[in-house]
């Protein structure tokens, strides 16, 4: 890591660390409460913020109908998240795996989707713990960070445990020290910054809450207190941060989608804060990723449920009083065998042939998947709701 690149007004101090014989400067983040911020450059932005999580947050409860939108939002958040850190995984790759997983049939353990499996586990976890706690610990992430890294390949052979070596990133996979585009703060500071950082997102600020997602998220990254999964849990800490500060009552909003989409700038804007300390550009960008993405979930909500009723309107007065949960069990899982019907829903053999059938004529079921005893349906319309960007759809 060159220090040249690191100005008088970078918001910490570089220290001399030795890795594998090689000695490189690394980055040890000021205290958070030393960040001056004019909150007034921001009015604007986190208004518009503001206003679009006050959208987002009527969608599900209007139409009793929250769970639906949990479910599908957290799952398109796992596979953008799983994507950033290179793996391969879609939606679909996903959905299949826990259709396949719920009756117990034979999957190949696609690692992107166990991967991604992992994501949501991690989040309902720390979701659980801020109801118990009202606080985010450190044993909460390094319990989110075991799970994470649970059956999956990874570079950290102690998952749930801050590190103990030090970490450095690199453009490119299998970039040695020499290479690093930057070392954060060596071991024996880690778990330091940590419960530090910690500290300041627990207790109240004088910055509007908006902002201080934005600056924990900053911090969190930076410190890299894991070997690795440290991307995937610093965006799931901004989700947690949301509820715990109370912006939201229901985990509809996440920034994996924004951050990789704008992955350059991303990476550009929180190195110009550890650099120079940039603050305010890496906060606008910040602003302008929750509301892009509480606009995206507001429009994305509104045609889910839009369906979702039309559904209700066409299925309430069929003659199978069975037929209407099977449609609205698709909002969950777009993906269905007639075996996980049989056993999800209780149905007889028959009965569940006989509604998926049903569906299938009537266009809301595609076969997708047979292996001669098995056949697996997709409900096309709403898996194109929740997967499709809004701009094709």
């Amino acid at each position: 890591m060159d220090r040249n690149r690191f100005a008088e007004s970078a918001p910490g101090e570089l220290v001399t660390t030795t890795i594998d014989g090689y000695e490189t400067p690394s980055f040890i983040p000021d205290s958070l409460d030393t960040i001056e911020l004019d909150q007034g450059e921001f009015t604007k932005e986190i208004g518009q913020a503001m206003r679009m999580l006050g959208a987002l947050e009527y969608i599900g409860p209007k139409a009793g109908s929250s769970t639906m939108l949990i479910e599908a939002f957290a799952r398109k958040e796992a596979v953008h998240s799983s994507r950033i850190e290179g793996t391969q995984v879609t939606l679909s790759d996903m959905y299949r795996y826990e259709a396949q997983q719920a009756v117990g049939e034979t999957s190949s353990d696609h690692e992107g989707a166990r991967q991604a499996e992992n994501y949501l586990e991690a989040l309902q976890t720390g979701l659980k713990a801020i109801e118990r706690d009202e606080r985010i610990t450190v044993d909460t992430l390094c319990e989110m960070h075991s799970i994470l890294l649970d059956g999956v390949r990874s570079e950290d052979p102690s998952p749930g445990e801050i590190r103990d070596q030090q970490n450095y990133l690199a453009p490119f996979e299998d970039a040695d020290i020499s290479q690093a585009t930057f070392v954060p703060p060596p071991p024996t500071q880690a778990h330091e910054k940590l419960d530090a950082l910690l500290e300041y997102a627990n207790a109240p600020q004088p910055i509007h809450s908006l902002l201080k997602l934005g600056v924990i998220h900053y911090q969190f990254e930076t410190i890299h207190p894991f070997r690795d999964g440290n991307g995937r849990l610093g965006r799931l800490l901004v989700s947690l941060e949301l509820q715990r500060e109370e912006l939201l009552t229901e985990p509809y909003l996440y920034l994996s989608a924004y951050f990789n989409e704008y992955r350059g700038d991303y990476t550009n804007l929180l190195t110009q804060v550890r650099t120079r300390g940039s603050w305010d550009d890496w906060l606008h960008f910040f602003l302008r990723g929750i509301w892009q993405q509480a606009k995206e979930g507001v429009k994305r909500g509104e045609r889910l449920l839009e369906l979702r009723r039309e559904y209700v309107t066409e299925y309430q007065t069929h003659r199978s009083e069975y037929i209407l949960p099977v449609t609205q069990q698709l909002f969950k899982n777009p993906y269905i065998t007639a075996k996980q019907a049989e056993q999800q829903f209780k149905f007889s053999h028959t009965t569940a042939y006989s509604l998926i059938e049903t569906l299938e004529e009537d266009g809301v079921l595609t076969e997708v998947e047979s292996d001669g005893s098995s056949r697996l349906y997709q409900a096309t319309e709403i898996y194109e709701l929740i997967d499709t960007p809004l701009s094709e759809s």
